[in-house]
């Protein structure tokens, strides 16, 4: 299970609790990653993160070419590519949906959404959600969104004259 949230203020965060099962299976899962110049974030099976972040940076989000999901298995990928817009894909809708933050996904969204829209950071807000349920918990990364993008930027081509 995860929680991940995104403020007003510019930050991303999310727990490192990985779960398999009833089990935990681990304490630092990175469920934020930099690829492409962009931000990824990650909700569910965790074995789907690289072939999703692939799927949207090499093939465009082409939902044909969206890797095979099936059964239990479910997913949310959360895709920045500047401050201020978040967009996310799923499972069940591989189509690109936009938010503004501050906006939160995953089992823990509703606490850590809440916390935020009373001015908590996204990391206090994911804190708050761990200190409180069994779904949430871990090593808590946070990122400055701004600083993250900049920090990755993928150069543009010129054309010559």
């Amino acid at each position: 299970m995860t929680t991940i949230a995104i403020d007003k203020y510019g930050t991303i965060a999310a727990d490192g609790l990985r779960t398999w099962g009833g089990d935990i299976v681990g304490r630092t899962e990175q469920k934020i990653r930099m690829r492409h110049g962009r931000i990824y974030a990650l909700t569910g099976t965790a074995g789907f993160f690289e072939p999703l972040i692939a799927w949207h940076g090499e093939h465009h989000a082409n939902p044909e070419k969206m890797p095979k999901c099936e059964g239990e298995n479910d997913w949310t990928l959360i895709v920045i590519d500047r401050p201020g817009l978040v967009t996310k894909y799923t499972k069940t809708c591989p189509y690109p949906e936009t938010f503004e933050p501050p906006v939160a996904f995953g089992a823990g969204l509703d606490l850590a959404k809440g916390a935020m829209l009373f001015g908590a950071s996204a990391r206090e807000a994911v804190e708050l959600v761990a200190h409180n349920t069994n779904h949430t918990g871990g090593e808590i990364l946070s990122w400055d969104i701004a600083m993250a993008l900049a920090a990755h930027a993928v150069p543009v081509k010129e054309a010559a004259e």
